[in-house]
């Protein structure tokens, strides 16, 4: 918490703490609702405010001191839709998109910041990379994970809670970053917890058929 503090990122201390108390209410049995979808529903408000609010920056700036296009972001999330919907149904390629002196690369930067390499939301770099029909399928998967999880908090509490706080952390951190590539550990720990938690509801389901 002291570092995070240090590094001066709000972002990074509001996914923190959000993360954290959304843990707890789950534990405490407050929210019964499978997580992905709370979580889908807090990415969709806040883009909906962000969007619909950025005519009004000017004024967030002077009232709040931040900007509420998240310090460009707005800019480069437009820039990325423009491409999906020239391109929505398969994408741009599987992790090809940000490798050197691309031309997508090259024209991702004429239009935004020179030096980024991603789309700054993780659900805007899905549809890019492997198309809307791809994002759905992502969405679907991570959605039945989160249903598992919650039919799991007796069987496996350790489970439950690394499921609940992992996902919790990464669609929150969505609403900025990327956060998932095809070769990141954060990808490959996602899938661990897809497979563990299909494996612990599989074998809950065998010990009730011995029954």
């Amino acid at each position: 918490f002291i570092v995070l503090l240090l590094t001066n990122s709000l972002t990074s201390l509001v996914i923190v703490i959000l993360s954290y108390i959304i843990l707890q209410l789950y534990k405490k049995q407050c929210f019964k609702i499978n997580p992905i979808k709370l979580l889908l529903l807090v990415n969709i408000i806040i883009y909906g405010f962000v969007f619909l609010g950025n005519k009004y920056n000017d004024l967030f700036m002077r009232v709040f001191g931040r900007d509420l296009s998240l310090t460009g972001r707005v800019d480069i999330w437009e820039v990325i839709i423009d491409l999906i919907l020239k391109k929505p149904l398969t994408g741009y390629g599987y992790g090809g998109i940000w490798y050197e002196d691309s031309l997508l690369q090259n024209y991702i930067w004429s239009k935004t910041f020179i030096g980024m390499e991603g789309s700054h939301n993780g659900f805007l770099e899905w549809a890019l990379q492997i198309g809307i029909i791809g994002m759905i399928l992502f969405i679907i998967v991570l959605s039945s994970m989160g249903k598992k999880t919650m039919r799991i908090k007796k069987i496996n509490p350790i489970l439950f809670s690394i499921s609940i706080q992992y996902t919790v952390y990464l669609l929150i951190f969505y609403i900025t970053e990327k956060i998932t590539s095809p070769i990141t550990y954060q990808f490959l720990f996602l899938i661990i917890i897809i497979v563990a938690t299909n494996q612990e509801l599989y074998k809950a389901a065998r010990i009730k058929e011995r029954q």
